[in-house]
């Protein structure tokens, strides 16, 4: 199976993306959890308004709109979706440690677990570092992996992100799938 469909989703515990204040307790005993073969889609856009703006009457006896900004960019957002086999032990025990994601006040870091360079410009993530979404410096700055940020020390391209709305985990009847799709915002 292909590394460059496995995203890692790492909890820092910490509630800035500046990793200063307090570092709450992190997900999964401050391990990373890699999602085997996942789907991610990425979604920017504008919104236009087409609201019909207020006016006024001028001195002129003329009708006249008021200015109003009529295009907003929302924030981009990430949604993972895949497959985990509840046959398999390891990979049933990430229903538990996604939920667990989920509850836990720090925010996330995305990324492909991945050391072959020679796949990375092939990943999204790597490609969204470099276009600038969230900041440019995403892609090179260091990520510690493990209890107390010391234990791992690997620099990936990577995004940082909080879940936004509801997290879905479903099993389908007489199936030994649990179906997962999991959306965030992109914070930096």
């Amino acid at each position: 199976m292909s590394k460059i469909a496995n995203i890692t989703i790492f909890d820092t515990g910490y509630g800035e993306y500046t990793n200063s204040g307090t570092q709450w307790n992190q997900a999964n005993g401050g391990s990373p959890i890699t999602l085997k073969s996942a789907t991610i889609n990425f979604s920017i856009g504008t919104s236009l308004n087409t609201n019909v703006p207020l006016g006024k009457w001028n001195s002129s006896d003329l009708f006249e709109y008021y200015n109003s900004p009529k295009i907003a960019v929302p924030t981009p957002t990430i949604r993972i979706s895949g497959v985990l086999d509840s046959k398999d032990s390891d990979e049933a025990s990430k229903v538990y440690a996604l939920i667990e994601m989920v509850r836990s006040k720090g925010y996330k870091i995305l990324y492909y677990n991945d050391t072959d360079s020679a796949r990375e410009s092939k990943q999204l993530i790597y490609q969204l570092t470099k276009s600038g979404i969230g900041d440019t410096s995403v892609g090179t700055e260091h990520i510690d992996v493990g209890s107390n940020f010391s234990t791992y020390e690997r620099t990936y391209p990577h995004i940082h992100v909080r879940f936004s709305g509801a997290q879905t985990i479903r099993q389908i009847p007489n199936s030994k799938l649990f179906h997962y799709t999991l959306s965030f915002v992109i914070i930096k």
